[in-house]
C-alpha cells in the first residue's frame, strides 16, 4: 500500500532502528517539482495505493524512481537500462543477507533462477542504496536546454553503528557443506552406535530422521506454494522444489515410528521407506545441479545442496550402496 509518512517521523524510526540515512537534494526546477508532487499524489489515492507488491520490480523504491524517471523525460531510465549492473538480483539479496545465515539460505532457497540472470543498474535499483550510487553522478538535459546534475547535495544524516552491508555477496558454499556434513557424521555415529545399544539408537535415528522431516518438509511446502501458487514470479521455475518439496513431510510420521517401536520387523520395513525418500532427495539434488550447467536453467543454488547433499548421501542408498562395494572388496583382498 502506498501512503503518506510525515519525514521527520520516518527519518527518527529509521536511527532508532541503526539505519543509515541519506539526503538527496535534487536540481529540479519549479515545474518539475509539481509534477513529482503531483504524480506521488496521484499514487496515495484511495483507487490507487494498493498494488502487488513486488520485491524486485515494484517496492516503494521502483515506483518513486519512475516517477522521478517521468519528470526529467526518462533519461535516467535510459541510460540506467544501457548500463550493466554490477551483480545479480541474488547477489543484491545475498550481500544483504550475509549477516544472518539462515535466514540468508532460507529466502535463497525459495526464490528461483530469474534472479540469477544478469541484470541493468535499473533493474538493481530496487534497493535504495543503488539508487543513490547511480543518481549522484547522472545528469540530465533541463527545459533551458543545460546540463544539470540530478543531485545537487548529498547529506549524510546518520550512519549506522551495525557491520556494514557487504559491497558483494558472501561465499557460504564452505559454511553450508560443513553443516551438512556435521549432521551427516552426527547420523553416521548413530549407525556405529547402533552395535553399543540398538534400541537407543534406533530411537535417536528416528528422532534425527523426523526432526529433518519438519524442518526442511515445512521448507519445502512453502518452496511448492510459492513455486506454483502465489503470483511472485521472483520464486517460480526453482529447480530446488525437485529435491525439497512436502515430500519430505513423510520422514516425520516415518521417523516417529521407527523411533517408538520395538518391533525389529517393523523398524526395518520404516528405515526402509526413510532410505528410500533420502535416496530421491540425494539423485534429485544431483539433477538439481546437473541442470544448470544449460545456461537457460542456471541457478545459483550451490550452497543449498550443499547441506542437502551429505544428509541425504548418508541416510539413503548411495551410502548403503558403497558400503557393499568397499565390504566386497575387502573380501576379494582376502
Amino acid at each position: 500500500t502506498t501512503s503518506v509518512s510525515n519525514a521527520a517521523s520516518v527519518i527518527n524510526r529509521f536511527i532508532e532502528t541503526d539505519r543509515s540515512v541519506t539526503l538527496y537534494t535534487l536540481d529540479l526546477d519549479a515545474a518539475q517539482k509539481l509534477e513529482l508532487f503531483r504524480l506521488a499524489e496521484h499514487d496515495v489515492q484511495p483507487e490507487n495505493r494498493n498494488y502487488l507488491y513486488n520485491h524486485f520490480t515494484d517496492n516503494c523504491v521502483t515506483r518513486i524512481l519512475r516517477n522521478l524517471d517521468t519528470v526529467i523525460g526518462g533519461t535516467l531510465s535510459q541510460q540506467a537500462l544501457e548500463t550493466p549492473g554490477r551483480l545479480t538480483l541474488r547477489g543484491h539479496v545475498r550481500r544483504h543477507t550475509a549477516a544472518h545465515p539462515v535466514w540468508d539460505w532460507l529466502l535463497n532457497f525459495w526464490m528461483g533462477q530469474v534472479i540469477d540472470k544478469p541484470v541493468s543498474v535499473w533493474q538493481e535499483m530496487f534497493l535504495p542504496s543503488e539508487v543513490g550510487r547511480f543518481i549522484e553522478g547522472f545528469s540530465y538535459t533541463a527545459a533551458d536546454g543545460a546540463q544539470h546534475k540530478l543531485v545537487s547535495q548529498v547529506e549524510n544524516i546518520y550512519t549506522a553503528r551495525r557491520a556494514p552491508v557487504l559491497e558483494a555477496p558472501w561465499n557460504s558454499l564452505g559454511g553450508a557443506l560443513a553443516v551438512g556434513v556435521l549432521i551427516a557424521l552426527f547420523f553416521y555415529q548413530l549407525e556405529i552406535f547402533k552395535k553399543k545399544n540398538a534400541g537407543l539408537a534406533r530411537r535417536l535415528l528416528g528422532a534425527g530422521h523426523a526432526l529433518l522431516g519438519i524442518v526442511f518438509g515445512i521448507a519445502g511446502s512453502l518452496l511448492f506454494f510459492l513455486t506454483f501458487f502465489t503470483n511472485h514470479d521472483y520464486t517460480f521455475e526453482n529447480s530446488n522444489v525437485l529435491f525439497v518439496n512436502p515430500l519430505l513431510l513423510l520422514a516425520v510420521p516415518f521417523g516417529a515410528l521407527l523411533a517408538v517401536t520395538n518391533n525389529e520387523k517393523k523398524a526395518r520395513i520404516y528405515e526402509n521407506v526413510l532410505c528410500m525418500l533420502w535416496t530421491y532427495v540425494f539423485l534429485a539434488a544431483l539433477l538439481s545441479r546437473i541442470i544448470t550447467i544449460v545456461p537457460s536453467y542456471y541457478q545459483n543454488n550451490g550452497f543449498v545442496i550443499a547441506v542437502l547433499l551429505p544428509i541425504s548421501y548418508m541416510l539413503g542408498v548411495p551410502r548403503i550402496m558403497l558400503r557393499k562395494l568397499i565390504s566386497a572388496g575387502l573380501r576379494r583382498q582376502k
